[in-house]
């Protein structure tokens, strides 16, 4: 299952210990997913606390009608996140936490205590990426971002990516291919998540790997005269 925090904006009617179905979600249907555990959450930025309200399992989720169903508990408890995560709880509307964040802010045993079932305790927590695996280029993102589109070259073949930090990224990704890469272009985008589905789309025929593509000279240079994609 994933844990997921909903700030109480995206969620304005709720029923303690109740049952809540909710229409024309659209975008919590495509992030959220049967069983899985919802924190209801405020942000207090001075004290960089997320205060939860609620806990949630999701009973209903369908994205193509945009409906959500939600069994509720209530709760009264404080997260502090870290140096590095607060920003996303202060930012964004909803946060997947990843299995680290949800052990050591003990989510498990709030949950089963909440919902009186240990089964919440040896529940297996699943990883943090389906919010990204999920774009589609046609659709803004569940969490829209302001970043960038790059391209890459490895000396065979060249990569399509997105990235806040481009030299933080193209770092880290020398480090894992072994060699230098080359920084050929870079896009900028109010969803730059998006955008990175958008090229990856228009190219999907030089596609060699993941985000690995066999471009032409004339598409390079098409990519070349993109200096922003925007919404």
């Amino acid at each position: 299952m994933f844990f997921v925090a909903v700030h109480s904006s995206a969620i304005e009617d709720w029923e303690p210990n109740c049952i809540s179905n909710y229409e024309g979600v659209n975008k919590l249907a495509r992030g959220v997913r049967v069983d899985d555990g919802l924190l209801l959450f405020n942000w207090f930025t001075e004290s960089r606390t997320a205060s939860i309200k609620a806990l949630g399992v999701v009973k209903q989720s369908d994205q193509s009608v945009g409906t959500v169903t939600v069994s509720w508990k209530e709760v009264n408890f404080d997260i502090h996140p870290g140096p590095q995560g607060f920003r996303h709880w202060r930012d964004r509307w909803i946060v997947r936490l990843v299995p680290t964040r949800v052990i050591a802010y003990g989510l498990k045993e709030r949950f089963a205590e909440a919902f009186s079932d240990d089964a919440f305790l040896t529940a297996r927590i699943d990883s943090g990426f389906i919010l990204r695996n999920e774009v589609n280029k046609d659709v803004e993102s569940i969490i829209p971002e302001k970043g960038f589109v790059y391209l890459m070259y490895d000396g065979e073949l060249w990569k399509i990516g997105k990235a806040l930090n481009i030299a933080s990224r193209k770092k880290q990704l020398e480090r894992q291919v072994g060699k230098p890469l080359q920084l050929l272009h870079s896009i900028e985008s109010d969803d730059y998540s998006r955008a990175e589905a958008e090229m990856h789309f228009r190219y999907k025929h030089c596609r060699i790997r993941g985000e690995w593509f066999d471009l032409k000279p004339h598409e390079l240079e098409a990519i070349r005269t993109l200096k922003t994609l925007k919404w």
